[in-house]
């Protein structure tokens, strides 16, 4: 019922979206076929994950209600412990999901770590006191990785 109820959602999104593409199509902005490929593959990327996550729960629990006998005793609450953690983990993965194949989002990541990869020179840093409390230099007068803008 959960999985029938979020395809239901995803689907109306994508009807949406749909929608909203022909109006853009027609007007002075254009949406690229890759962008709505990309949202397609997004929404199907999430409802197959949220059934894959919550898959071995509910084999779990079918197996446990109908072939008892098949789990044994000994390991029934360890495989439950398990198979639970697996399905409340789909809860964390859509924003990894989104995430990933959102283009905006790994341009910013790829842009932190490459701002993170440049340090500011050794002679520019070599001067500044760990702490500017009690110093003469200034939060103001700092400059943060070459940049220009004050702290």
């Amino acid at each position: 019922m959960p999985l029938g109820f979020i395809l239901i959602c995803y689907v109306r999104i994508y009807q949406r979206l749909q929608r909203q593409g022909r109006v853009f199509r027609k007007g002075t902005y254009s949406w690229q076929a890759g962008q709505m490929k990309r949202v397609n593959w997004m929404l199907m990327a999430m409802v197959a994950a949220f059934a894959l996550f919550w898959l071995p729960f509910h084999v779990f629990n079918t197996l446990e209600d109908w072939h008892h006998e098949v789990i044994p005793v000994c390991h029934s609450n360890l495989i439950f412990l398990v198979c639970h953690l697996f399905a409340m983990a789909s809860t964390c993965v859509n924003p990894f999901i989104y995430g990933f194949l959102n283009t905006n989002f790994k341009k910013e990541v790829k842009a932190l770590v490459l701002s993170c990869q440049q340090s500011a020179p050794l002679e520019e840093s070599e001067h500044l006191p760990l702490s500017t409390v009690h110093t003469k230099v200034s939060k103001g007068s700092l400059r943060l990785s070459g940049r220009s803008n004050p702290i």
